[in-house]
């Protein structure tokens, strides 16, 4: 079971046995809900919620924390805190490319989402609203933004004005999105950006069924694609070289396998052979 309680750990990897004796550098009467890492590597953003309220009717508020965490392995305390957000819905963090920003999701239903910018070095942030919408516009619910290499905008996946998520393009400047996947009449359920930002790897759900798709930023051109068993495409990750991208892939016989494919090579690579299930 566990208590619920999630905190952030770190581990040295040099060893099995350095990894073996993670530390907690998050304090405990606070639960962990989402966390990001900064571009430049060195400082951890993570938005927590506090626990052993006294009960249901307590007002709950979220806090948002900045801190290195090589730091926080001897004071957990010595996280900043830079914002404190209303209710307790808020994840999806995200840095933009000079660490000089930060999104936030507010999560209101599963149909209302709304996306937050915060400014990192004074704590401020502000409601990003797209320039065509009105006060009479459907909710939106976003998810899963995403900063672009070039700073210009982010992504994001997006039901605005449609019955599916599309993975859309936000401009900052002109706060204009451009959709991506409009090809696509079903939910882009995720996606993952090249380090490089020339590549755009993401997922749809396809009458149940999960399709990896790639896509060239440049032209929106969409490119080969590896055979993949018929499963559920759980994480996708680009390696920091531009070119494999991490899938990981569950079956009914196989609950949990890695395999990489190359967009220059077109290999497709299995790492891992999961035992098989004694299950009929």
């Amino acid at each position: 079971g566990g208590n619920e309680v999630f905190r952030l750990y770190r581990a040295e990897s040099d060893s099995a046995a350095a990894f073996a004796k993670a530390v907690p550098i998050t304090p405990t009467d606070r639960r962990v809900q989402d966390f990001a890492w900064s571009e430049k590597g060195d400082r951890l953003a993570y938005i927590t919620v506090p626990v052993n309220r006294s009960g249901s009717a307590d007002s709950i508020v979220s806090e948002l924390y900045i801190g290195d965490p090589k730091r926080m392995v001897t004071d957990p305390q010595s996280a900043k805190l830079v914002a404190t957000l209303p209710g307790g819905g808020w994840q999806g963090t995200d840095w933009s490319m000079d660490d000089q920003t930060i999104s936030l999701i507010e999560y209101v239903s599963i149909n209302e989402s709304h996306i937050w910018l915060l400014n990192v070095a004074t704590g401020e942030r502000m409601r990003f609203v797209e320039k065509s919408a009105t006060a009479t516009d459907e909710p939106v619910a976003y998810s899963s933004v995403q900063f672009s290499h070039d700073g210009k905008g982010f992504y994001a996946l997006s039901d605005r004005d449609s019955e599916f998520k599309r993975l859309v393009f936000v401009n900052l400047k002109t706060r204009q999105s451009t959709v991506l996947t409009t090809a696509i009449k079903w939910d882009v359920e995720r996606y993952s950006v090249s380090k490089d930002g020339k590549l755009i790897a993401f997922v749809s759900n396809e009458d149940g069924t999960d399709i990896l798709h790639l896509m060239r930023v440049a032209d929106k051109k969409t490119l080969p694609i590896p055979k993949l068993p018929l499963a559920s495409l759980g994480g996708i990750s680009w390696h920091n070289n531009n070119d494999a991208l991490a899938i990981s892939v569950s079956a009914a016989k196989s609950p949990s396998d890695v395999f990489s494919y190359s967009v220059k090579t077109q290999e497709l690579t299995r790492w891992t052979h999961h035992e098989a299930s004694g299950a009929d």
